[in-house]
């Protein structure tokens, strides 16, 4: 009868009398707990970035209390709170169960990393989905010569840029994740 390959290694160690812990899953522990820790700051960030846009909207609403204003705020509000349940619901990894075994450790690793992945292309999205509204405000307000052309490109030269930073952080993401999951290999569950 055939065991697992971890478990036949792990039995050979035991009757060897081997009373340490193997380095592999020492290491892989130690990444997956340094991975876990360095994914629940990235959450409160993001979370947190997230909850600041709500009460700047707010804000602009209460005191500009114009229809689109009140308007704008609610998408921001909407987006906001969509973006944040679906930042929940990916890294819900991070409230599983400890696991014990490299294979275990590994495979966690996996779900994390394609999260992560999961977490950029919504990214890249919310970024999309932002320069189109706050473009086409932009524009909408120049066309009705609610502002001048200084104003329209001082507005869109800021929305690129911003919007540029966040491309640049989802594509370091992107890239990092990449790479662990080459160097993770497939794994079978």
């Amino acid at each position: 009868m055939s065991l697992d390959p971890e478990l036949e290694l792990w039995q050979k160690d035991w009757k060897a009398g081997a009373d340490t812990v193997p380095v592999e899953l020492a290491s892989v522990q130690a990444a997956a707990i340094q991975q876990e820790a360095k994914m629940r700051r990235g959450l409160a960030v993001e979370l947190g970035v997230g909850f600041l846009f709500l009460p700047f909207s707010f804000a602009f609403a209460w005191i500009d209390r114009r229809a689109e204003m009140i308007l704008w705020a609610v998408v921001v509000w909407i987006l906001t709170i969509a973006v944040s349940a679906f930042t929940i619901w990916n890294w819900q990894t991070l409230w599983k169960d400890s696991v014990h075994s490299v294979h275990d450790f590994t495979l966690l690793r996996q779900k994390r990393l394609n999260a992560s992945l999961r977490s950029v292309v919504i990214g890249y999205w919310f970024v999309a989905v932002n320069v189109f509204i706050a473009g086409g405000w932009y524009a909408i307000d120049l066309g009705l010569h609610r502002i001048g052309i200084r104003r329209f490109l001082l507005g869109i030269v800021l929305i690129v840029a911003i919007s540029a930073c966040f491309v640049c952080v989802l594509s370091r993401r992107k890239a990092k994740a990449l790479r662990e999951l080459e160097q993770i290999g497939p794994i079978s569950e």
